[in-house]
């Protein structure tokens, strides 16, 4: 029985480190390998670069606060980092960046990220007229 939870435990640790190496690696094609290290990672977590380290190796897990911060600094779900689940919670081109690869990434989240500027711009030319029709005259 005991073999059977140490096994469990092994697998759910190298689970989350995969998930985690696949997030920085991601972040990474997307933005830049150079600003995507285990360091600067470790940094925006506030936990030691050789404690981010084990945590992508799955030689240990997270504590639930460093869980919380890390699914919230990469836009994950926590059943993401733990169990593998892919979810709507997380950013389109992380999702599909994730489900396919990152290769395969790039056209795709340039169309997703062109979409959203587009999205933005039409939301901030419909907040304007509301603020231009909301004034009154003087």
């Amino acid at each position: 029985m005991a073999e059977r939870q140490a096994s469990d435990d092994r697998r759910l640790m190298e689970g989350f480190g995969e998930r985690l190496r696949s997030l920085r690696a991601a972040y990474g094609e997307k933005y830049g390998a150079k600003h995507h290290t285990k360091a600067k990672w470790a940094r925006r977590l506030w936990v030691s670069p050789a404690m981010y380290g084990r945590w992508e190796s799955g030689a240990n897990l997270p504590q639930f606060f460093d869980l919380i911060r890390i699914s919230l600094l990469f836009q994950v779900d926590p059943n993401f980092l733990i169990e593998g689940v892919l979810s709507d919670y997380m950013p389109v081109w992380l999702y599909l960046a994730l489900k396919a690869g990152p290769q395969e990434l790039l056209a795709e989240a340039d169309y997703w990220r062109r979409q959203g500027e587009l999205f933005a711009q039409a939301n901030q030319a419909l907040a304007s007229e509301d603020r231009m029709g909301n004034e009154e005259p003087t």
